[in-house]
């Protein structure tokens, strides 16, 4: 079988600082005094060898518990047990064991563990036979690490993890008498074979909750909300709220994946979850609906469309814009309309409008740049080059006269 591992979060009061069994203060800056908090320390300890990692922590909540021990298991131990036996603490346990009832476990951490595949088993309470070797490494630690750094300063949790680190290697290597071997070798020789391997990725946290999906299939998480497919409307469903992602279960199957969104009344709707009415409707009257349809009317007509997206600046407000374009081409037809967009896009035009007014003055039909070059037969209105190459007072001999005057 698996070896067990078993897991402690040591709690004590604060106190006098290093007396055995407190926190480790982090101090703010090396000139001041000022405390800016407690380092939690987290230990983890496989029975059989009494091998152990600890961690040090800003905090002892749900998301520091699991970093703590997925640390430990990457990095020191390289491998899964068949077991975690946490102590009943509130980031593992929602409700203890009784003679009646089963211990609940936080869906987070249970989830946690499924990650791992492995089990979670707490202790009962008030039974600390249940988790004696890890008892006796809190109270070595607490001697042999801990104590060692009452006359050290820690200016973050970086630096004193380090210095656990150092500290621990040294206690997994001291020969246990019992034994006449170290924690260390007894954890190579035995139990490192026992280990499930890890994980390719790392688990990816996030806390769950119950949302109800509204009547319009979408759901509220954290200000936004998020679309499922249209059949769970008005059912209540379970959601778990990542760092980038909102996952949303029907029990345990997943019916919604979105991108988390940052801000507040922002909604997303995947198209796939709408109903067939509301679909039609949508690739209509959005502006990605709006787009396709005038990408399909013609390469010059797409083009002249993002001229005007691009004049109007907001997508909002180029909806009655698209719509026009997309509408003239139903009324003119996609031949008619593609032309008349080549000849805005000459004219440099930037509202949908002009789209319209081309077409109704088939202004298209008309070539701009066609100029009669033939030669002007001569006559003697013209001048001609020699008479703006004299001075003000010279007139060419050929136009003197009275009539000269006149013209």
């Amino acid at each position: 079988t698996f070896s067990r591992l078993v897991a402690l979060w040591e709690r004590p009061d604060r106190g006098h600082i290093l007396v055995y069994g407190d926190k480790v203060p982090i101090y703010a800056s090396t000139d001041r005094d000022e405390i800016s908090f407690y380092a939690e320390i987290f230990v983890a300890t496989l029975a059989y060898s009494a091998f152990s990692g600890v961690r040090a922590c800003a905090s002892g909540d749900l998301v520091s518990t699991i970093n703590a021990l997925e640390d430990i298991l990457t990095e020191d131990f390289k491998g899964i047990p068949g077991r975690i036996i946490p102590d009943n603490m509130a980031t593992a346990v929602t409700a203890v064991r009784t003679k009646s009832h089963p211990a609940k476990i936080n869906a987070t951490f249970l989830e946690f563990a499924n990650h791992l595949g492995t089990m979670v088993s707490p202790t009962r309470v008030k039974k600390p036979k249940d988790k004696a070797t890890v008892e006796q490494m809190v109270g070595l630690i607490q001697r042999e690490v801990i104590a060692r750094f009452r006359h050290r300063r820690f200016y973050s949790l970086g630096e004193l993890n380090l210095a656990i680190a150092t500290e621990m290697k040294r206690v997994n290597d001291l020969v246990v008498a019992d034994y006449g071997t170290s924690r260390r070798e007894r954890f190579l020789e035995v139990e490192r074979q026992q280990l499930g391997p890890l994980p390719l990725l790392r688990f990816s946290f996030g806390t769950w909750s119950n949302v109800r999906a509204r009547s319009n299939y979408h759901v509220k998480v954290d200000h936004n909300f998020y679309s499922v497919p249209w059949r769970f409307a008005n059912e209540t469903l379970r959601c778990k709220l990542g760092a980038n992602t909102v996952e949303i279960y029907d029990r345990t199957t997943l019916v919604a994946l979105h991108e988390r969104s940052i801000g507040k009344g922002i909604y997303k709707t995947a198209e796939a979850h709408m109903p067939e009415s509301h679909r039609s409707f949508a690739r209509s009257n959005s502006f990605e609906g709006l787009m396709k349809q005038i990408a399909e009317i013609g390469e010059k007509t797409e083009e002249f469309a993002k001229v005007v997206y691009n004049h109007i600046g907001k997508e909002g407000l180029a909806l009655q814009s698209l719509t026009l374009i997309a509408n003239v081409a139903k009324t003119y037809g996609t031949a008619e309309t593609e032309d008349a967009a080549r000849h805005a896009l000459a004219i440099k035009a930037t509202r949908a409008s002009s789209l319209e007014s081309i077409l109704k003055s088939h202004s298209n039909h008309r070539d701009l740049y066609s100029q009669d070059t033939s030669p002007v037969a001569p006559h003697e209105n013209l001048r001609g080059p020699s008479y703006f190459s004299t001075t003000q007072d010279e007139v060419p001999s050929e136009t003197k006269g009275v009539d000269d005057y006149v013209r």
